[in-house]
């Protein structure tokens, strides 16, 4: 769909968001950046890009793309929010506001989410969106969605270079080879600025010194089965 077919205008969206002020402004500064799919507190596999696109705004390089892309004036843009999410609707806010200083004219289409999963993710009806991918804690998983085929695969991300190097990782047993594959994987979802990838929001925790047992998870979803009273 136009102007986000364009690699060019998708990496000018990418230089001219500033990953350190949403993350101040949203997740009070404790968030963790991300660069690509690959979740930091998996860190035999992930690979730092933030460097790529940088992490804060460079207004100059986004204005240039745009203008190698046929759009020196910008463009309108549509993002669609699942308005039940607070952290979602902030960020968006916070978008809206720096896309608009790259000279792209964002506005906020907030919907209920049922109708998120029925339009966006279902039926990959939408220009942009900004949400939360919950997942399991495997590197496999992370990156699984962005296989052309995969019925995960709602921003219709399609490169067979990823695909191949995908069924490689699936299929090696030696985790270093693995690991050499997951990173190539990282790289391209970011040279193709795949997705906007933002931020891990920060999670705290706060428990009574009468229970131990507690396992920590980097997801919003918490397993209470091991927590146990110690007196």
């Amino acid at each position: 769909m136009k102007p986000l077919d364009d690699v060019r205008v998708r990496q000018a969206i990418l230089y001219a968001l500033d990953k350190d002020e949403i993350n101040l402004f949203v997740g009070g500064g404790n968030g963790a950046l991300l660069s690509s799919a690959m979740l930091p507190t998996l860190k035999d596999y992930y690979v730092e890009l933030n460097d790529v696109y940088g992490t804060t705004a460079n207004l100059e390089k986004a204005k240039q793309l745009m203008t190698e892309a046929g759009y020196p004036n910008g463009f309108d843009l549509e993002i669609t929010v699942p308005s039940n999410y607070a952290f979602h609707m902030q960020t968006a806010e916070v978008v809206v506001e720096q896309l608009k200083a790259a000279g792209i004219n964002a506005k906020i289409n907030a919907v209920e989410w049922n109708t998120w999963l029925t339009e966006c993710y279902q039926g990959r009806q939408y220009e942009s969106t900004i949400c939360g991918i919950t997942c399991d804690m495997t590197p496999g998983y992370l990156l699984n969605r962005f296989q052309s085929e995969s019925s995960k695969n709602f921003i219709n991300y399609k490169n067979p270079e990823y695909d191949e190097v995908f069924k490689k990782a699936q299929a090696s047993l030696d985790l270093q080879e693995k690991g050499k594959y997951y990173g190539q994987l990282q790289e391209m979802l970011t040279k193709d600025a795949g997705t906007a990838f933002l931020l891990v929001p920060p999670i705290t925790i706060a428990m009574k010194k009468e229970l131990g047992g507690y396992k920590f998870y980097p997801v919003y979803v918490q397993d209470m089965s091991t927590v146990y009273y110690t007196k």
